[in-house]
C-alpha cells in the first residue's frame, strides 16, 4: 500500500518527564497534553521502600535525577518536568530550587518540579489560603504543610488517607469525600497532592460543588511544563486552565495619542416650522468648514407627538343567541357582491343578481327539529309477517312466439346447410360367414384379397355441393 501521500507524521515538540519508579498514571498526564506535543517519560530506579519521607529523599537525589535527565536527552525534549510532589517538597523551598538547577544542568533545558509548579499556579490564581488533600501518612502530609508555609501559603483544612502503597488505585469517590472534609474554612483553592492519585475527572465536579479552583499534582505539573513551551494545557471545566494569555502572547499597549482640537462647528438653527429642541441624527464626519456633510446627514426629525391616552376599554356586550344561518334572511339580499367595481375589463362581478336571491324561503334552512332519543325497537305495529304461499309456475310461451333469428357474429364462418337424406334401406341380417371369414381369418379357399374386397358394395359418391366444407 502506498502511503507516501500522507507526508509522514507531523513534528512533535517533546516534554520530558521524570517520575518515581511506582508511577502508574501515564495516561492521565497525556490527557492534559495537546496533540502537537508528546511526552517522553522515564522513571527513577526501583528501591524497596514504601511511600514515606525516606522514599521521597531517595527518588529526589541529584545523581538519580541527573541520570534520568540524560536518558531523556536522547529524545531531545524542550523542557523537563519532575512529576513527584513529595520528592520535590521534602527538602523545602531551597531543596526544590536545587533540584531544578541540577536537572537543567544535566539536560540543558528548562526544568520544573511538581511542588514548584504548585506555587506558580497559586500565584497565577492569587490564592494564599488552601484546603489540602493527600493520600500520604500524617508525617508526609505535615512535611507538605511546612513547605507551603515556607512559600507563604496557609492551609485552612486538610484530609489524608494514610496510604503507603497502591495509591493509583484510589477511586474518585474517595478523592471527592476527602475534598469535602478538607474544605472547612475560608479557602481560596483546593490542592490534591501526589502525582500517583487520579484526579482528572474529579476536578470539574469539585469545582462546581465547592465554588473554588481545584488544583492537582499532575495538573499543575503539565500546566507549568507546557507554559514553558508557550502551549496551553487541555482540560474542560478546570479553572486553572482557562484561556489566559501567556507572557509571550501579551502584546504591548500602544500609547494613547492626544486628542487634537477640531474645527469649530457652527450651531444649527431650527427652521421656523420646526419645533425647538429638535436634533439631527447624522454621521460624525465633519467637513473642513465645520458643516455636516449633507449627503451623510439625515433630515430633521419632527417632534414626536405624544399619543393620546386611551380611555377605559368599554366592556363588550354579551352576544345574544346566534341566529341560524338563513332563517328569516338571505345572505346578501339587497346588496350585490362587488357592485360598481368591475373584476376585469368592463364587467362588474355579481352586478346582475344578488347572492342568495334564489335561496329557499325563510325558515327553510336551519329549522329542522332536533331528533329525540331513539328508544328500543319493539314489535312491529302491523303484526307478524304472514308466511309466503307457494310460488306459481311460470306459463310457457304461447305458440307461435316468434323469436328473432340468431345473428352470427361477422367473424364466425357459417356452416353449410345439412342436406336432407333419403329413405333408409333396412339391412338384411347377415348369415353365417363362409369358411375362412371368421374373426382373424383371411379370404376363403380359391379367393384372393383383391376379389374379396372388390365384391364389397361401393359407397355412393358425395354430392357436389360438399365442396368447400370445413
Amino acid at each position: 500500500m502506498e502511503v507516501s501521500f500522507l507526508g509522514g507524521p507531523q513534528p512533535q515538540r517533546g516534554v520530558g518527564v521524570v517520575a518515581p519508579f511506582d508511577f502508574a498514571l501515564d495516561r492521565e498526564l497525556w490527557r492534559w497534553v495537546p496533540d502537537e506535543i508528546s511526552l517522553r517519560v522515564t522513571r527513577t530506579p526501583f528501591v524497596p521502600v514504601e511511600v514515606s519521607l525516606d522514599l521521597a529523599r531517595l527518588v529526589s537525589e541529584h545523581e538519580t535525577l541527573g541520570e534520568a535527565v540524560r536518558a531523556l536527552g536522547a529524545s531531545e525534549p524542550e523542557v523537563i518536568a519532575y512529576a513527584c510532589t513529595s520528592g520535590s517538597f521534602v527538602g523545602g523551598a531551597a531543596g526544590e530550587r536545587a533540584m531544578c538547577e541540577a536537572m537543567t544542568r544535566a539536560g540543558e533545558v528548562p526544568s520544573v518540579t511538581t511542588s514548584g509548579a504548585l506555587v506558580e499556579a497559586l500565584e497565577e490564581l492569587g490564592a494564599s489560603r488552601i484546603a489540602l488533600v493527600t493520600p500520604y501518612t500524617e508525617s508526609v502530609t505535615q512535611s507538605l504543610e511546612e513547605y507551603l508555609a515556607e512559600v507563604g501559603v496557609t492551609v485552612t483544612g486538610r484530609a489524608f488517607l494514610g496510604l503507603t502503597r497502591h495509591i493509583w488505585k484510589v477511586p474518585y469517590r474517595s478523592v471527592v469525600d476527602m475534598a469535602r472534609q478538607a474544605v472547612v474554612g475560608a479557602a481560596d483553592a483546593l490542592f490534591i497532592s501526589c502525582t500517583n492519585l487520579p484526579t482528572y475527572d474529579a476536578i470539574p465536579q469539585l469545582e462546581a460543588e465547592l465554588r473554588m479552583p481545584v488544583l492537582s499534582a499532575n495538573q499543575v505539573t503539565m500546566w507549568a511544563a507546557l507554559r514553558r513551551l508557550g502551549a496551553h494545557a487541555v482540560g474542560p471545566y478546570q479553572g486553572l486552565l482557562l484561556d489566559r494569555p501567556l507572557a509571550s502572547e501579551v502584546l504591548p499597549v500602544p500609547p494613547v495619542l492626544p486628542v487634537l482640537p477640531g474645527p469649530s462647528v457652527e450651531p444649527l438653527l431650527a427652521d421656523d416650522d420646526r419645533v425647538a429642541g429638535e436634533r439631527i441624527v447624522a454621521d460624525d464626519r465633519v467637513m473642513a468648514d465645520g458643516r455636516l456633510d449633507a449627503l451623510d446627514a439625515m433630515e430633521t426629525i419632527d417632534a414626536v407627538v405624544p399619543v393620546e391616552s386611551l380611555g377605559p376599554v368599554e366592556s363588550f356586550e354579551p352576544l345574544g343567541a346566534v341566529e341560524v344561518f338563513g332563517t328569516g334572511d338571505t345572505f346578501g339580499t339587497g346588496d350585490t357582491f362587488g357592485t360598481g367595481e368591475a373584476l376585469g375589463p368592463g364587467e362588474p362581478f355579481g352586478t346582475a343578481e344578488p347572492y342568495g336571491a334564489a335561496d329557499p324561503p325563510a325558515g327553510a334552512v336551519g329549522t329542522v327539529d332536533p331528533v329525540g332519543a331513539v328508544g328500543p325497537v319493539g314489535p312491529s305495529a302491523a303484526g307478524p309477517i304472514p308466511p309466503t304461499g307457494p310460488v306459481a309456475p311460470v306459463d310457457p310461451p304461447p305458440p307461435g312466439d316468434a323469436r328473432p333469428p340468431f345473428e352470427p357474429l361477422p367473424w364466425v364462418r357459417a356452416l353449410p346447410p345439412v342436406l336432407p337424406g333419403g329413405p333408409v334401406t333396412p339391412v338384411a341380417p347377415l348369415g353365417p360367414l363362409p369358411p375362412g371369414h371368421g374373426p382373424g381369418q383371411g379370404p376363403g379357399p380359391g379367393q384372393d384379397r383383391a376379389t374379396s374386397e372388390s365384391s364389397a358394395e361401393e359407397p355412393p359418391p358425395l354430392p357436389d355441393d360438399t365442396e368447400g366444407w370445413t
